[in-house]
């Protein structure tokens, strides 16, 4: 849904009338996840996606009706349902989907979900599933809950698991969106080079710490990072919230800079930690950290020789292998 959220306030922008379509529940081998979104705008254009192609063309059909009268509807499709395989879905699964209507004057929680995802806080969006009610944007960093709905909201949050919910008799769908990624990367250089860029193609926020003014300063980026720090790596991580949105991979073969960091993000809660080298490079790693005191298990955080394996070559191809490593992990959590 993130990909399509600047489309609703461009057309809203227009004062035009879009529909959302959500996908809501899946069973089976649904063809996307629960909380994918399309965008449907007033001649039938489409941003988004909820199924890869197999009903999104009679998903624009039934998005008339919500247009006009400005009601939610949600639509079902099945294996054992007609029209569902006239219209494409032959996966095996079956999707529910809600279609919301949003208009100039009913796009308040839409646009603070928008701004949500620019300034990069997490948030989740409660769509009541019935007639033409609002949807309530509840931001994930104010943490009094005041409802059950918030208690909720802050529990799908916390799991990154976008549902339905119950509460009263009345049904919500709670859509979790995640405040973006953040992957600290120790060690400018050519392969640092690649990694932003990649890695901010699949929404990664992004953090390069070196205190090596020849890398530092002379590294040339397509993608500038989003940070970039001339320092040494303990002056920046003691600062930073090293919680589950934060990935860390250090590149440097310096154990005088990498070690520095390991000590502080093998005691934190960060998601990922990754380090460039050989084995024989790592067992070395692991005798220094043993000697300063770290537990088996601890060092078994690291991911090394960083990266799923495809025989990886190049930079672009080392960078490739890291960030593939780093979206398996992330995408346990949605």
């Amino acid at each position: 849904m993130h990909d399509v959220i600047e489309n609703i306030s461009s057309w809203i922008n227009k004062n035009q009338v879009v529909v959302v379509a959500t996908v809501i529940k899946t069973w089976g081998s649904g063809p996307r996840k629960v909380g994918s979104g399309m965008v449907i705008g007033p001649g039938g254009e489409i941003a988004g996606s909820v199924s890869g192609g197999c009903v999104e063309g009679d998903v624009v059909k039934q998005s008339d009706e919500v247009r006009n009268t400005g009601i939610s509807k949600i639509i079902h499709y099945g294996i054992t349902d007609d029209e569902a395989w006239e219209v494409g879905l032959s996966c095996g699964g079956q999707i529910d989907i809600l279609l919301e209507q949003i208009t100039s004057k009913k796009c308040e929680s839409w646009l603070e979900l928008q701004q949500c995802i620019i300034t990069n806080k997490g948030c989740i969006l409660a769509s009541p599933l019935y007639k033409d009610a609002q949807p309530l944007l509840i931001k994930a960093n104010e943490s009094d809950i005041h409802s059950e709905l918030e208690k909720i909201a802050f529990e799908a949050y916390e799991q990154r698991r976008s549902t339905v919910a119950s509460i009263e008799g009345v049904e919500y769908f709670v859509n979790v969106f995640p405040k973006k990624s953040q992957l600290i990367i120790i060690g400018a250089a050519h392969i640092s080079s690649e990694l932003v860029e990649l890695a901010s193609m699949h929404g990664f926020e992004t953090i390069v710490i070196d205190p090596r003014g020849l890398f530092s300063g002379g590294t040339q980026f397509n993608v500038k990072p989003d940070q970039a720090h001339q320092k040494w790596p303990a002056e920046v991580l003691e600062s930073m919230n090293l919680n589950s949105d934060v990935f860390a991979t250090l590149l440097t073969h310096d154990p005088k800079i990498d070690d520095q960091a390991l000590h502080i993000l093998l005691k934190s809660g960060v998601s990922y930690i990754g380090a460039l080298g050989s084995r024989k490079t790592h067992q070395k790693r692991t005798g220094r950290l043993k000697s300063a005191g770290f537990s088996d298990e601890e060092i078994a955080r690291i991911h090394a020789p960083i990266g799923v394996d495809i025989n990886a070559k190049s930079p672009r191809e080392i960078a490739l292998s890291v960030v593939s490593e780093l979206v398996s992990v992330r995408n346990q959590y949605l």
